[in-house]
């Protein structure tokens, strides 16, 4: 395995472990079996393990998840996109949050950048133009809460998608439309 193919292939490896199961979980060595290689070539291509996490883990969200399709109805939407990818049996990257902050080696850099990140893209498209951003933090952890409870703890497993979808929307979105500030228009749809 030539050693740019290696470092793609640890830094996918690394990325799916660590945001599976934390960074105290996931040792060198697991990542190398996963990645095909040996753990002298994980030390070797990345560095540490801590360099490795603090290069691919920090990801939850990604912008894509910031895009919205257009509708009034934008707290239903993120809450909905949870629900889904929980009766799709599909990894919740709102559900790993916690895990990536708390787990980090340097916790605090890792609240900092992806609260940053996060809270700016949820600003953004619900018109928080508060100072603080406290429209978007109290939908952050409505979000996250909910994401949590869901593929964390399990909860409402049994209960109807589109019910629960509708009814924790109404609290997100209630937060949503106490923002003054414009909301994200999405660009038009190209046929």
């Amino acid at each position: 395995m030539s050693e740019s193919a290696a470092h793609e292939s640890i830094r996918a490896a690394a990325a799916e472990l660590f945001n599976q199961r934390g960074y105290n979980s996931v040792t060198i060595r697991a990542i190398a079996a996963a990645a095909g290689c040996s753990p002298a070539m994980v030390i070797k291509t990345m560095g540490s393990k801590e360099q490795l996490f603090a290069l691919v883990a920090h990801n939850g969200p990604t912008d894509s998840e910031f895009t919205m399709s257009g509708g009034d109805d934008v707290g239903y939407e993120l809450v909905r996109r949870v629900l889904e990818r929980r009766r799709r049996g599909e990894r919740d990257p709102w559900a790993i949050v916690p895990i990536l902050v708390h787990e980090a080696p340097d916790p605090e850099a890792v609240r900092s950048e992806l609260g940053s990140r996060y809270l700016g893209n949820l600003a953004r498209i619900i018109g928080d133009t508060t100072p603080d951003r406290r429209h978007a933090a109290i939908v952050l952890c409505l979000i996250l809460g909910v994401a949590s409870g869901i593929h964390t703890m399990g909860l409402l497993d049994e209960a109807n998608i589109d019910d629960v979808a509708r009814f924790y929307g109404r609290l997100v979105q209630a937060e949503i439309d106490l923002c003054e500030g414009p909301k994200e228009v999405p660009a038009p749809k190209l046929h």
